[in-house]
């Protein structure tokens, strides 16, 4: 217990059974197939250190217990019972209390094993290696079938995106403006009420206002997007991961609204920038994967990289909703990298040879 964060998120479940010799404990999470928004249908993620090969995690995880003579049927009857209480209503009202019909919205699969899926008529005894757990793997009729609470915001891109947008229903929209950003970020802001302000003057905590402003900005400038949060729920913190699209130019990113000290006599000091390197996540809180996507300035070409794996790309490939933190560079400033001048827009497709 004493490993454990004010800011970890503890899960606490009561199990039907007393541990004894004949008792086990089986983990239960949350999976959905990864597909072409995750940039890779095959990088494995990862949550506790547990694989989870060409899936994605999300919600939160379940523990069960079963007694060592129950059969595969009976855990599969215990997941199913599990399963459709995470079901819009008019879901589990269509699935009747039909287990069969629970088939086209997921899977039941344990890990470590390559996927393999179990059986739900299997009448042998239920038996799993300790390091190993189960996936309740959705498809996409399963995805659209749950709660958004028991969906959580790492697994819904698309589908909040079409409820918000495409079915006429109203909302908000999912793409945020780069700008926009800046802009909340110097917003007046009252302080809460857990995070009182002394006031020297009064001699007492208050609820003070704070604000941010920009008084100057560097030749190189790194914008870290707020990709993770954590909500108070009502028995536990909730960490979700944001994924919604953040619209960012490639080309003349202009910050002259925001910054106070602008020296507009100036051009060099003017805060135009290009960007020239986007840093991406995929995945959710409890494991992920990171790829880049650059620009070679030597010769103005973009290129992915994922691991090991290089290759061309365009620079809209970057902006999409796994962009994390976004490189920029002033585009009449004297930027440096590693003690070398960064090459201006001017060398474009121009190559220098020779030797240092």
């Amino acid at each position: 217990l004493v490993e454990i964060r004010q800011t970890d998120v503890t899960f606490v479940f009561e199990l039907a059974h007393t541990m004894t010799k004949s008792a086990r404990c089986c983990d239960v999470h949350m999976a959905r197939q990864a597909g072409q928004s995750d940039r890779t249908s095959t990088r494995t993620q990862r949550s506790s250190a547990r694989a989870m090969g060409g899936k994605v995690l999300f919600g939160s995880p379940w523990r069960f217990s079963y007694d060592a003579t129950m059969t595969v049927k009976e855990v599969y009857a215990m997941v199913d019972a599990y399963a459709e209480r995470l079901l819009t209503e008019a879901a589990a009202e269509a699935c009747g209390g039909d287990p069969s019909a629970l088939d086209h919205l997921y899977s039941l699969q344990e890990t470590g094993t390559e996927g393999s899926i179990i059986e739900r008529d299997d009448e042998s005894l239920f038996r799993m290696s300790s390091n190993n757990s189960l996936a309740i793997v959705w498809t996409d009729d399963g995805i659209e079938a749950l709660t958004d609470d028991a969906l959580g915001r790492v697994a819904t891109p698309n589908r909040r995106r079409a409820r918000t947008g495409s079915d006429g229903g109203g909302g908000e929209s999912e793409n945020v403006e780069l700008l926009d950003c800046f802009r909340l970020f110097s917003e007046r802001e009252q302080l809460g009420k857990d995070d009182p302000w002394f006031c020297p003057k009064c001699k007492d905590h208050v609820h003070a206002y704070k604000k941010f402003d920009l008084w100057s900005t560097p030749d190189i400038l790194i914008i870290h997007l707020k990709r993770f949060q954590h909500t108070m729920g009502a028995h536990f913190v909730h960490r979700q991961k944001i994924d919604s699209l953040v619209n960012f130019p490639l080309d003349g990113l202009d910050l002259s609204e925001m910054v106070l000290g602008t020296d507009t006599s100036s051009s060099r000091a003017r805060p135009v920038y290009d960007c020239y390197a986007v840093s991406e996540h995929m995945g959710g809180m409890g494991g992920g994967h990171y790829t880049a996507t650059v620009k070679n300035m030597r010769n103005s070409r973009w290129y992915a990289f994922n691991d090991s794996h290089v290759s061309e790309a365009q620079g809209s490939d970057g902006v999409t909703p796994n962009a994390y933190v976004l490189f920029y560079k002033r585009r009449d400033g004297s930027a440096r990298w590693a003690g070398q001048a960064l090459p201006s827009d001017s060398n474009k497709g121009t190559t220098k040879k020779g030797r240092r």
